[in-house]
C-alpha cells in the first residue's frame, strides 16, 4: 500500500471518531477534577439510606450530569420528567434548579410528570400527546430528563411532539438522561434517536446502564396508567412508601451536595 493510502485511511477514521459524539461534553479528566475539588462523593454516599446496588457509580453519574448542566441550567423554565423511572432524576434537578433560578432572581421552574417512556398502550401516548401539544407554547426552555437511553425509540416519541409545527413557536429543549448506552455513545445506525435530538443530550455516565438503578416501582410510588384518562401517572398501590420516603429523602441530601457544582 502507498503511503498516501495509510494517510487517506487515517483521515477517514480520524473522521469518523469525530463524528461518534456529536453531543456537547467536557473533557472527562477536567470534569472528574471539578467534581473531585467540589464534592466528597464517598462521604455523601455514605450518607444515604436507600439501597442502590451501585451507590458510589449512582451519585457520580448524577454529579457529572449536574456538571453538564450547569452553563445551561439557570435558564431553564420547565421540567418534563420522562415517568415513571425518570421521577427521581427530575425531583432531583428539579430541586437544585429552583436553588439555581433563585440565585439568579427568576421565578421557580415548572414541573411536569407524564406517563411516557416504555409501554404500549396507545391511550397513554394519546393523552401525552394531547397535553403537550396543549401545554407546549408555555413550557419555555425545556429540560426533558429520563434515567436511561438505549435505542432511544422511547424518547423519541416525546421529541418529535415536542417539535411538530404545530404551535406558534418550536420548544426549545435538551435532553438529560443520567445514563446512555453504548448505542448512543456512539450515535450510530443502532440508534432511534434523531441526531437533532442527539445534539440536544447531556448525559451523566456513557456506556453504561447506571440510570437503571431507578428502575425500581417501589421506591418511585407511581405507576403508569390509562385508566384516569390523562398524561400523568398514578399512585402504585404496590410502593413500599418507607422506601419511597427514604429515597426522596436521599435525594434531597444529594442536591444539597450537587447544588455546589453550579456555583
Amino acid at each position: 500500500m502507498k503511503p498516501e493510502k495509510i494517510f487517506e485511511t487515517k483521515s477517514i477514521e480520524e473522521k469518523e471518531q469525530s463524528q461518534e459524539k456529536e453531543y456537547k461534553r467536557l473533557d472527562d479528566k477536567e470534569a472528574e477534577r471539578i467534581i473531585d475539588e467540589k464534592i466528597d462523593i464517598k462521604t455523601l454516599v455514605d450518607k444515604l439510606e436507600i439501597e442502590f446496588q451501585k451507590p458510589l457509580a449512582v451519585v457520580e453519574a448524577l454529579a457529572r450530569l449536574v456538571l453538564e448542566l450547569k452553563d445551561e441550567l439557570p435558564n431553564y423554565d420547565t421540567i418534563l420528567s420522562d415517568e415513571v423511572s425518570g421521577r427521581i432524576p427530575s425531583l432531583l434537578l428539579g430541586n437544585i434548579l429552583e436553588k439555581v433560578r433563585e440565585r439568579e432572581g427568576k421565578k421557580e421552574p415548572n414541573t411536569y410528570f407524564i406517563s411516557a417512556g416504555r409501554h404500549a398502550d396507545p391511550r397513554i401516548e394519546s393523552y401525552v400527546d394531547k397535553f403537550i401539544k396543549k401545554k407546549k407554547n408555555k413550557f419555555g426552555k425545556t429540560l426533558l430528563v429520563t434515567e436511561f437511553i438505549d435505542t432511544g425509540n422511547s424518547i423519541e416519541k416525546i421529541t418529535n411532539i415536542l417539535t411538530e409545527q404545530d404551535t406558534e413557536q418550536d420548544v426549545d429543549f435538551n435532553i438529560a438522561s443520567v445514563s446512555i448506552s453504548e448505542k448512543l455513545r456512539e450515535a450510530t445506525k443502532k440508534t432511534n434517536l434523531s441526531k437533532e435530538s442527539i445534539k440536544k443530550l447531556r448525559v451523566g455516565k456513557e456506556e453504561s446502564y447506571i440510570g437503571l438503578e431507578f428502575y425500581a416501582k417501589e421506591f418511585i410510588g407511581v405507576e403508569k396508567t390509562a385508566s384516569s384518562n390523562n398524561a400523568y401517572p398514578v399512585a402504585n398501590i404496590f410502593r413500599n412508601q418507607e422506601k419511597v420516603n427514604k429515597v426522596r429523602k436521599d435525594m434531597e441530601t444529594v442536591a444539597d451536595e450537587l447544588y455546589k457544582l453550579t456555583e
